[in-house]
């Protein structure tokens, strides 16, 4: 019985958490292993193992600082662990042991400008020369790199000169937070309200500026007269969005909704964001890069017709099920609304095909990938 441990400190948070917190719940039961959660102080009150070889340990220590690559390493060989799994790049270099890492997106190499991030250009450079060392040596000294698409293990491949056999796909779920698909038939697509919607991050690269560009475009020949909903966290990127939209379009000010701005915690919990979804005339995601891309199937489970860019992992995820678009075109972004917008007939065509295209999808499949992951680096010793 081997010794396993998960760098779980992301738990219960946005982004990487929801891949966490999806892996602990599907693998528990799994394995006779004996496994080692490492959890911050807030995921450690709310994550309660239900299996007698599953341990939970608190380790307050914060993502993508100096105390993660000074601290951790002693942590985790305090637990004596066969195997490490650290589920985000952010791997602390010094730990000798054997590791499974992995690796969500290289979004940061393709889109590294300063207007990404909060911090000064000097300090931002540095932090993202990290980045770039800490990721290669990751993917370098891992036993195998866990990649939710073809898209990103074909960049990892590509970009640092892997093999393709030690890069391992296991694509995400979608079920859980938002219930199995069978449980949620929604509105059937005729009944929907007057808003178009959009969730995720309002980072540069999520292209939010020519959405909202293409917003505009409808609007203004009167093509749509609903309103625009971006779903994400209350942050500095809100906070700018909102500002260049009052600059720039300040008649669209009433129609462009942003629910996080008036939540109490600065965004919104799934429940009240799947009441969006069923009543969406459709999902926009306009997004320049994914390496995998969540809303657009969180939409198909909710009955969401969905409209795409089609750059990256996007149209590998969402396959046959969504209107695509060049998401550098606001043109042909405007086009491609419209068309869904007024063609009832397509948009229950989109319902129909996402219904099949989710069924694709299962965190209880990627938690036993992961597994057998695992168990291929003990018997590859």
């Amino acid at each position: 019985m081997a010794r396993i441990g998960i760098d779980a400190r992301f738990y219960g948070v946005a982004g990487p958490g929801r891949y966490v917190s999806n892996l602990l719940k599907n693998l528990e039961g799994l394995s006779t292993h004996e496994f080692f959660i490492f959890l911050s102080k807030e995921g450690f009150e709310k994550y309660q193992p239900a299996s007698q070889n599953w341990h939970k340990v608190l380790c307050d220590v914060s993502w993508y600082s100096w105390k993660e690559q000074l601290v951790l390493p002693f942590l985790f060989l305090k637990y004596r662990l066969d195997l490490l799994h650290v589920p985000h790049f952010n791997f602390p270099i010094f730990y000798p042991g054997r590791i499974v890492l992995t690796i969500h997106d290289l979004i940061i190499n393709q889109f590294s400008t300063e207007r990404a991030t909060t911090k000064f250009p000097l300090y931002y450079r540095f932090k993202r020369l990290v980045y770039r060392l800490i990721v290669k040596l990751g993917v370098i000294r891992a036993e195998r790199v866990v990649v939710p698409s073809k898209y990103v293990k074909n960049e990892l491949v590509r970009q640092y000169a892997l093999s393709e056999a030690k890069v391992i796909i296991t694509y995400e779920g979608v079920a859980g937070e938002y219930g199995e698909f069978e449980g949620n038939k929604g509105n059937t697509g005729n009944d929907k309200e007057e808003f178009l919607l959009c969730v995720g991050s309002m980072y540069p690269h999520k292209n939010l500026e020519r959405l909202v560009e293409a917003f505009a475009q409808l609007k203004s020949n009167g093509q749509f007269k609903g309103h625009l909903v971006l779903i994400g966290k209350e942050d500095y990127f809100a906070k700018r969005l909102r500002q260049e939209i009052a600059t720039t379009y300040p008649n669209l000010v009433p129609d462009i909704i942003f629910p996080g701005q008036d939540a109490p915690k600065g965004y919104l919990d799934d429940i009240e964001v799947k009441e969006y979804y069923q009543n969406a005339l459709a999902l926009v995601f306009p997004s320049l890069s994914e390496g995998f891309g969540l809303p657009p199937l969180e939409a198909m489970s909710l009955n969401c017709p969905v409209i795409a860019s089609n750059s990256t992992s996007i149209p590998e995820i969402c396959g046959e099920a969504a209107v695509y678009f060049d998401p550098y075109d606001v043109e042909d972004m405007a086009i491609k609304i419209i068309n869904v917008i007024k063609d009832a007939e397509l948009r229950q065509q989109l319902i129909a095909k996402g219904h099949e295209n989710v069924k694709r999808f299962s965190w209880s499949k990627m938690a036993e990938e992961t597994l057998k992951i695992y168990e291929d680096c003990f018997s590859s010793r």
